[in-house]
């Protein structure tokens, strides 16, 4: 015991050496971008009064042995200093024209003096440039950003084409970058069920090839309370409508009328709890939140607007369908001229009046693709109700929800928090 104390004084760390410092990683004015966007990066020593700090500036990303090793609540990954980390050296790190290559986690660090004296590495934070056109899609079940805790979440990937190689990452809200777990490599690409979700595990999650390769982000947050606002998991396009619900663990009173917030300020009181704004704009963008008497309030959640790329594309099947309409027409002027002159000059030739239309369809359909994916536990069954032999053969069901109750006492062995 003497032996092992005295080790312990010898190698342990001095009373009397001083903490590094901390510094503080912000971004303005998103994080959440659109290619072209501009953005700014920013580090602050918090707990120096000292002015003489330089910057640099690095990309966080899974541990390799290579690099620099960095460990946060026994999660272990690495920083790779940017190429021009050097022109945020007075410590603001400013992007111009962003496009997908500028996706990915972004840390700092401060040093001073000769020898030099270092602050800890930041916080990852994770900086996102929306690609139009992924080349995976991550979805969620439940389909919503907000869960209560023990909730049962699902999250998959869906890479087109070959889904070798991809990972199911998460940043978590305390700054662990790591691959979500457990995690599974499906036929479509990488799953993740987190079968009792907790707090400690609410973040950002998305699906990634390598360091350059993405597909869209979800931010999931945890509710500690019994309250949770339903919003869209992913970002809307201007014009479309935008619908919030008000959820509570035990039911909402239908008498009790349900607040909804957007930026902190009460923007709507809806006697049920179901609040709906059509045509949303770009200003519609922001912390969406919603309370009820008697309950705690919701987490904030952000609703993403995104330029409407509707115009474009009504834009592009209005044109091929002039277009379609145009080459019609042309042909039938033609065939009808042509069987004017035929049958004035050369009687005995006869031309048919009869004109073929050919049929031009315009399609978008994506190809259904089969998967078998674990599957959180649902307590919804649907039946089919048939509404008699005209409903039958004209092909229309209607389904009613029956919720099914467990009432068993099952036991749960809850995951340890890292």
């Amino acid at each position: 015991m003497l032996f092992s104390m005295s080790m312990c004084v010898l190698f342990g760390p001095s009373h009397s050496e001083a903490k590094p410092p901390s510094v503080l990683l912000n971004i303005s004015p998103s994080k959440w971008l659109n290619i072209g966007d501009s953005v700014i990066l920013s580090c602050e020593v918090t707990d120096s009064s000292n002015t003489d700090w330089r910057f640099s500036w690095y990309r966080a990303i899974l541990y390799t042995s290579t690099l620099e090793l960095i460990q946060n609540n026994g999660i272990r990954y690495s920083v790779q200093q940017l190429p021009d980390s050097q022109r945020g050296a007075g410590g603001v790190y400013s992007l111009s024209s962003v496009n997908q290559n500028h996706t990915g986690a972004y840390a700092c660090r401060a040093e001073r003096g000769d020898p030099a004296t270092h602050t800890r590495y930041s916080y990852p934070q994770l900086l996102w440039v929306a690609d139009p056109s992924p080349p995976a899609s991550l979805s969620i079940s439940p389909n919503r950003s907000q869960h209560f805790v023990d909730d049962c979440v699902l999250l998959s990937c869906e890479v087109q084409g070959n889904s070798s190689g991809w990972r199911l990452m998460m940043l978590r809200n305390d700054g662990v970058l790591s691959e979500c777990s457990p995690s599974i490599q499906g036929p479509l690409g990488p799953t993740c069920n987190i079968t009792r979700i907790y707090i400690y595990e609410a973040g950002v999650y998305w699906c990634e090839f390598g360091t350059r390769e993405y597909s869209n982000a979800i931010n999931v947050t945890v509710a500690g309370g019994d309250t949770l606002l339903e919003s869209p998991v992913l970002p809307l396009a201007e014009g479309d409508s935008l619908t919030l619900r008000c959820l509570v663990k035990a039911g909402i009173n239908p008498d009790i009328e349900v607040k909804f917030y957007k930026d902190g300020s009460l923007i709507k009181t809806e006697a049920m709890n179901v609040m709906t704004i059509a045509n949303i704009l770009k200003s519609d963008e922001g912390m969406y939140k919603c309370k009820v008497p008697a309950h705690s309030q919701s987490p904030r959640s952000w609703v993403a607007v995104r330029g409407s790329s509707s115009g474009l594309h009504t834009g592009v099947i209005a044109g091929l369908a002039v277009a379609a309409l145009a080459f019609v027409i042309t042909i039938s002027v033609m065939v009808t001229i042509f069987c004017f002159k035929r049958s004035k000059g050369q009687n005995a030739v006869a031309c048919s009046a009869d004109v073929i239309y050919t049929e031009v369809r315009l399609r978008n359909t994506p190809k259904a693709r089969e998967t078998s994916v674990p599957q959180c536990p649902s307590d919804v069954v649907y039946s089919e109700v048939k509404k008699g032999r005209r409903a039958v053969e004209s092909g229309e069901v209607i389904y009613t929800s029956i919720v099914i109750k467990d009432r068993g006492s099952g036991t749960y062995k809850r995951r340890e928090e890292p």
